[in-house]
């Protein structure tokens, strides 16, 4: 099972973890990939890092900016409801950015090559 980018707009994640475990087999994965926590700490103003919250951010790059609502959470509340509803962790990515991307954008490459974006996980039922 995948979500790509979907779950940082749902504020409990014990429910869904909970479904997602009851649909996979014994041997089913779950992939997930997530906005960084250090990122979105880095991202927006004074936010408490404990606290997971209601912000808003600005997308740019795809036309006029969109105001987009979305949460931000401290990596024990990503974590936490993942391994609380049944699923064992197998691996944690932080991803980096490519030579494609380094081609396109070397002033975003060089920061994201210096600091976490997205964070991916992949765990197995259990």
């Amino acid at each position: 099972m995948l979500s790509a980018l979907t779950l940082d707009y749902v504020r409990d994640w014990d429910a869904v973890f909970c479904e997602f475990r009851r649909l996979l087999t014994e041997e089913g994965r779950l992939v997930i990939s997530v906005a960084h926590p250090l990122a979105d700490y880095i991202d927006f103003d004074d936010p408490d890092y404990f606290e997971t919250e209601a912000v808003t951010m600005t997308w740019t790059g795809f036309g006029e900016p969109v105001e987009v609502p979305t949460y931000r959470r401290p990596l024990a509340a990503i974590l936490n409801p993942l391994v609380g509803s049944g699923f064992a962790l197998e691996r944690v990515v932080e991803p980096t950015p490519t030579e494609e991307f380094r081609e396109r954008d070397p002033e975003r490459y060089a920061e994201l090559s210096r600091r976490p974006s997205f964070l991916c996980l992949r765990a197995r039922a259990t």
